[in-house]
């Protein structure tokens, strides 16, 4: 399951293979209980095509500029004391602060 784990250990391909007979029933064994199951992570969002235009992508093309936006929204979207990240205020940041279309700044 290795391979299929490497995007993330909530991806379809990875729950697929780790809810497996094989894998579950010595997962159970070892615990001794019923083990639960997990849905899918971001199972629900879509890539859509052409939702960057092509005034977005200029003002993506300089990584500098869009990796300190992301770090700089990512921090204050992030939670120290409760752990929580809030995605609507991370995108919010990213669409103010590099000037791109709400559609772009969710892919």
């Amino acid at each position: 399951c290795k391979a299929a784990c490497l995007l993330g250990l909530c991806k379809q391909g990875c729950l697929d293979c780790s809810t497996a007979d094989a894998p579950q029933s010595a997962l159970d064994a070892s615990t001794g209980f019923t083990s639960g199951s997990a849905d899918p992570c971001m199972a629900d969002l879509k890539a859509t095509a052409g939702a960057c235009s092509a005034d977005d992508q200029g003002k993506l093309s300089d990584g500098a500029t869009v990796g300190k936006a992301g770090s700089d929204c990512g921090l204050s979207a992030y939670n120290v004391l409760t752990g929580a990240f809030n995605h609507d205020k991370f995108l919010s940041c990213v669409i103010v602060t590099l000037l791109i279309g709400s559609d772009c700044s969710d892919c």
